[in-house]
């Protein structure tokens, strides 16, 4: 057939749009059995088959699309394998699928295919793409096509034996697909590093990616929102080689020079590649039935329904729900999907191994093509789908923590569509943002309830006791006069001042009291004249609007004689703080050295403690009494009554004990 017929058939062939691919080809010394490899992602939705063409020099299998007569990446008996890649910079009409379908029945090597095209430069083709091409001698190589001229890229030319393409040519200058090139060539470079270039990873690792518009890997699960209003778990695949686009994927493994050529097998993934299963088929016969049935694929309805499921984002097609393909619970579709693949792989070695050894007739190697397929059809079957939303969230700090605004973050998996948020579980309602801040304004420990909805369905989640809020008091850093207790004679002033400060960074409110008497407040220093002679107590009361602290003074006013420097007593009683708790101090003056005996008695008359009986010297004297009666217990609130008995006079006065 010359090039003017076979341009003849391109065009009557129609135009077919072919949306944006990923291809590959790796030569012997860049993989890890020596194998040559070749392979493609094809972005183009919909059910798709496996076909089989036995009508010309030679036998091919390929995948296309139901109700088209195209393949779009295929392998011959003779171990010719081609795939291709859009490239839209090339500048030329379409008939990419053509010249495929052209050359699969007559094509043995990589020399045969560039006779064709050789010979189509004269006329022209309807091509502008990238075809990756492998063939039963071991060669592997890229081809950038236009209408009249190509450009060859062999991978023994490269430096590690691979080369990759999206839907741009280096001698086009575009730039379409760079997102998923440069991720290719990224992962390519770590399996390289590795040694674990194979046909095992490029199917489980490098078709089943998933990466961000910068082509960096998304964590699968991915544990995090993605974008506002996106729920927990979801990315955006639409850049990514496994993207919303993708229904089929195909790696075709080459042999060894010494090896049949008709055991290039080409590993199949029929529909969305994150929810399907690989098939090995051979060039040799009719694909099974659950690969093409009346042109439509068993497997690939039931992987159609699979994604379905994965991409259902509310709001959002292209987002996938990274939690259905792996979690903690390994219910996911690939904690299912990849084990079992793994013993596919190797049965599959097994049966290669054998086969290597000795030839079998062709229908042998079908019927074990058949019952792996078989069993990856029912196997795909039975996956269980975790498609129930749960409710889940969690705050940024879930510690004590002062009056403050806390977020919340949705963490609800399976897509739900609005929220319902309980921050106190008392049946209202507070919010029905996904991520909402709350301002938890009173002390107390808030169990948390988050109610998610999808399509009617609505699951709920309590968190118990999950919120603790505490305020932080205010702290005396310094206050003047510095001694507790003090001593003036009538009509002296003393300047009062305290320094607090609050952790939290609330505002501090000052009241001041004399005699437990309102005196003055919205200041933290006052200037009081004591004028009286006897005991006066002085009280400054912090406060952060919640919780408190305090300062106390007692003043003793006292008389001086003719020696300013030696006061003189008269008789008293008291006790400071009053109210107390624990413990408080009793205070007492005589006017002349006696016998001493401090009792303390309940309203009843029972003696309760005696904190003394001794002599003691004239002057001012103090006791501090803990709280304690004489047993060592503890004492109960309540009023008590303090009794001194001196050699002249008994005294009496209540202290009030406050828990």
């Amino acid at each position: 057939m010359n090039a003017k017929t076979l341009l003849t058939i391109l065009l009557l062939a129609g135009i077919t749009y072919i949306l944006g691919c990923t291809i590959g080809v790796a030569n012997g010394d860049a993989t890890t059995d020596g194998r040559p490899l070749m392979w493609k992602s094809r972005d183009v939705a919909g059910n798709q088959v496996v076909k089989y063409y036995g009508d010309g020099e030679f036998r091919f299998v390929g995948v296309g699309s139901v109700g088209s007569s195209y393949i779009w990446m295929g392998v011959n008996e003779r171990g010719f394998a081609i795939g291709n890649a859009l490239s839209t910079d090339l500048g030329r009409p379409m008939g990419n699928g053509d010249l495929m379908l052209y050359c699969l029945p007559r094509c043995e090597t990589l020399a045969d295919f560039e006779a064709i095209l050789d010979s189509t430069n004269i006329e022209g083709r309807d091509t502008y793409t990238n075809y990756a091409v492998i063939d039963g001698t071991g060669a592997a190589a890229m081809y950038e096509c236009a209408n009249t001229e190509y450009w060859k890229f062999d991978t023994e030319d490269t430096i590690n034996g691979y080369i990759v393409r999206a839907n741009f040519s280096i001698n086009g200058g575009g730039s379409s697909g760079t997102e998923r090139y440069n991720r290719s060539v990224a992962i390519m470079a770590d399996l390289f590093a590795n040694n674990d270039i194979n046909y095992r990873s490029i199917l489980q690792t490098h078709s089943r990616d998933f990466s961000d518009s910068d082509s960096l890997p998304y964590d699968i699960p991915f544990p995090a929102q993605c974008e506002p209003e996106k729920p927990w778990g979801y990315i955006p695949a639409s850049v990514s080689i496994s993207n919303p686009s993708n229904g089929s994927t195909a790696v075709f493994r080459g042999v060894l020079p010494d090896e049949p050529a008709e055991l290039t097998v080409m590993w199949t993934l029929l529909g969305q590649p994150a929810g399907t299963i690989a098939v090995p088929i051979f060039p040799l016969g009719e694909p099974p039935i659950e690969m093409n049935d009346d042109d439509s694929s068993l497997l690939c309805t039931r992987a159609l329904e699979i994604r379905s499921h994965l991409y259902d984002c509310p709001g959002g097609s292209s987002y996938i729900d990274t939690y259905k393909l792996r979690n903690d619970a390994e219910t996911g579709i690939w904690d299912q999907v990849f084990p079992t693949e793994d013993q596919y792989f190797d049965e599959f070695d097994d049966y290669f191994d054998a086969w290597t050894s000795i030839m079998p007739d062709d229908q042998t190697i079908l019927d074990a093509q058949q019952a792996m397929t078989n069993a990856a059809y029912e196997f795909l079957m039975d996956v269980t789908i975790d498609t129930l939303m749960t409710a889940d969230f969690v705050v940024d700090d879930v510690e004590p923590q002062p009056f403050v605004y806390v977020q919340f973050t949705d963490m609800s998996l399976h897509g739900p569509e609005s929220w319902n948020w309980d921050f106190e579980n008392d049946g209202v309602y507070d919010s029905q943002e996904q991520n909402p801040t709350w301002l938890y304004s009173a002390e107390g420990t808030y169990s948390v309830k988050l109610t998610v909805y999808n399509d009617g369905d609505s699951v709920s989640l309590v968190r118990e006791n999950y919120i603790t809020v505490v305020n932080h008091a205010p702290e005396v850093i310094d206050y003047e006069p510095s001694a507790d207790i003090y001593y003036v004679y009538p009509n002296a002033t003393i300047d009062f001042s305290v320094e607090a400060e609050d952790e939290d960074g609330d505002s501090l409110m000052y009241e001041w009291y004399l005699d437990e008497e309102f005196y003055a407040d919205s200041t933290a220093q006052v200037v009081v004249q004591f004028d009286e002679l006897r005991d006066y107590t002085m009280q400054c009361v912090i406060s952060d609007g919640n919780a408190t602290a305090e300062v106390n003074w007692l003043i003793h006013v006292i008389l001086a004689n003719d020696d300013p420097g030696v006061p003189s007593y008269d008789w008293s009683l008291s006790n400071f703080p009053n109210p107390f708790n624990p413990s408080t101090t009793v205070s007492f003056s005589l006017k002349r050295d006696s016998e001493v005996r401090l009792d303390i008695y309940d309203v009843r008359g029972r003696k309760v403690r005696t904190l003394t009986d001794e002599r003691y010297t004239a002057g001012l004297h103090h006791i501090i009494w803990d709280g304690q009666n004489d047993d060592g217990n503890e004492i109960s609130s309540g009023v008590y009554l303090l009794k001194l008995t001196t050699d002249e006079r008994s005294l009496m006065r209540k202290a009030l004990m406050v828990k």
